[in-house]
């Protein structure tokens, strides 16, 4: 910034601040929180701070950095609706962001009231990033994100490399990261600082929530990890894009349980950011294409770059495959071996996977012959220690054996059932030919019964489990319906409450224009007949004009209904 004043620098993030105080002199830059940047209530607020920069002519600009959270966070933030009242001050304010897609311009501009800015784009595309998904069974992710976890480690600390581990909760976040015995990030901590700091340091993986997700920029960060579905494709485009700063190739996996998608995707219909993520999950489509044409509005896909491509394109479907593959092997190799020989010695039932880890000489420390010399020692150990597993593994299998004989040998055998005929009262029993067929065919019989029946039982077991998450998924389904319902209720409940509203306006207003017209009314108004003395009188005129009518002939029905046919005499 070559001319002399002060640019305000309005940051949404408390991982942002320090950040922006370290990069730029504070001659020059002021940094202010979102939430007191738009306050115009408290005494001593940032607008008549800034207005007294303007009135010295010392304010130049206003910059808003990582401006998608004012439309993404204002849920719960709503001081971020605040930030439209810089519009008041006489400077140039400038938006920035990596990830505003085309068709939320509009709802930006409405929030920061700025119908008529000029928009300047870039490509979003990672070229070196490779976007990998991987599924799990339901209720499984915690466990087979934290064995994909622990290989990845190794990897990491061995090149002195970083990783972050996203989570959707705090509670996950700190369960994963006290399995991986690493360090921990979300907004809560109080020490996140530290821990942030010696991650830097120390490298290896890191779980995080979305408070490290926006405007952070380290270094070395080669693996990325989502443990469930992201929240939406504008937080996975900036989590992801943590990775490869300097241009390396960074892995970006993202790890669903099976059904999840489709469960989010039918909760939050309406969300446009939550239906483009889930379509970069499901869709069977090049995965970089989807994200460039959702938030560029330009498809960039892996064909077209000369880069390795994603798990749906090319080298990257490959080069997954072998890399799960191999992953899988060896963490089944590290399982058995430290199972077994957990089981074996009883003395060594604390050597665990931190054991290895803690025995791992520090390679940073080494010279690169040295690290050689190392490796090539520690590949020679790990060769001895799988012999040693091999041959105990066939001496257990060995003692396993000698005692299920042993055993058989000490069971009672069951005699077969010899049917006898009714005739036959002997003691004695016939071993016959045909009897020892007919009862072993028995036997046979019993036993195939007794396996199919086993069979059957665990078949009713698994549908009667199938149906409960089935029931389950049902119930779930109509408590959203039955919420969507609701609310459309109370939507048209409030359409109607403020349609009576506006027509109850409107007759008030009617009324209110009307002149009175008192005078009027009594000049037209007819002759009251209250006077009681006026009326007998009219009434006495109306009686002897009017002869007197004869009287009704008597009813000839009886109180009951019945006819009566009266004398004529009487008639």
């Amino acid at each position: 910034m070559d001319d002399a004043g002060v640019t305000v620098i309005v940051v949404l993030h408390r991982a942002l601040i320090e950040d922006k105080h370290d990069e730029s002199s504070p001659a020059a830059v002021v940094v202010v929180s979102a939430d007191a940047a738009g306050d115009t209530t408290s005494n001593g607020n940032f607008l008549g701070y800034a207005n007294m920069l303007s009135g010295k002519g010392l304010l130049r600009r206003v910059v808003v950095d990582e401006c998608h959270l004012v439309i993404t966070l204002s849920d719960w933030r709503p001081k971020l609706a605040l930030l439209k009242n810089l519009r008041l001050l006489p400077c140039p304010i400038v938006l920035l962001t990596a990830t505003l897609p085309p068709v939320r311009e509009g709802e930006l501009a409405t929030s920061m009231l700025l119908p008529c800015a000029t928009y300047i784009r870039a490509s979003t595309v990672w070229p070196n990033t490779q976007y990998y998904v991987s599924w799990c069974e339901r209720g499984k992710a915690q466990e087979t994100a934290l064995a994909m976890c622990r290989r990845q480690q190794q990897l990491l600390l061995h090149r002195g490399e970083k990783g972050v581990v996203y989570c959707r909760s705090k509670q996950q976040c700190e369960e994963l990261a006290e399995a991986l015995r690493c360090a921990c990030y979300h907004a809560s901590d109080i020490e996140r600082v530290e821990r942030l700091k010696q991650w830097l340091l120390d490298g290896g993986l890191i779980v995080a929530t979305s408070a490290l997700g926006t405007g952070v920029d380290f270094p070395g960060i080669m693996y990325i990890l989502h443990v469930g579905m992201p929240w939406s494709m504008i937080d996975y485009a900036q989590e992801s894009g943590r990775g490869g700063r300097a241009g390396e190739r960074v892995d970006a996996v993202v790890l669903v349980e099976k059904g999840e998608v489709e469960r989010t995707i039918k909760q939050k219909s309406s969300d446009l950011d939550v239906q483009a993520i889930g379509m970069f999950i499901i869709s069977s489509g090049c995965r970089r294409g989807l994200m460039s044409g959702y938030l560029d509005g330009r498809r960039v896909e892996c064909n077209d770059l000369e880069t390795a491509g994603c798990d749906r394109c090319g080298e990257g479907v490959r080069g997954w495959q072998d890399e799960q593959m191999e992953a899988n092997a060896e963490w089944q190799q590290v399982q058995e071996v430290l199972g077994y020989i957990t089981y074996c010695n009883a003395n060594t039932t604390s050597l665990s996977t931190f054991y290895f880890m803690s025995y791992q000489p520090d390679l940073e420390a080494l010279s690169p012959e040295d690290r050689i010399y190392e490796a090539r020692k520690l590949r020679s150990s790990v060769h001895h220690l799988s012999v040693q597993y091999e041959l105990l593994k066939h001496e257990n299998e060995g003692l396993k054996e000698a005692l299920q004989h042993k055993k058989k040998h000490r069971k009672k055998g069951k005699a077969l059932d010899l049917q006898q005929r009714q005739e036959y009262h002997g003691g004695s029993v016939f071993w016959s030919p045909r009897k020892l067929r007919e009862a072993r065919a028995r036997e046979a019989v019993r036993e195939r019964d007794e396996t199919e029946e086993k069979l059957q039982k665990a078949r009713s077991k698994k549908q009667r489990e199938e149906a409960r998450l089935q029931r389950q998924d049902e119930l779930e389904e109509r408590r959203v319906e039955r919420q969507r319902l609701k609310e459309m209720r109370e939507l048209e409940r409030a359409e109607k409450a403020a349609e009576r509203a506006r027509q109850k306006e409107e007759r008030d207003a009617a009324k209110a224009i009307q002149l009175p017209q008192k005078g009027k009314r009594r000049a037209s108004a007819a002759t009251s007949s209250n006077n009681k003395r006026q009326k007998r009188v009219e009434a006495a005129r109306a009686g002897a004009q009017v002869q007197e009518e004869p009287p009704a002939p008597p009813s000839k029905l009886t109180s009951r209904g019945r006819n009566v046919n009266l004398p004529s005499k009487y008639r």
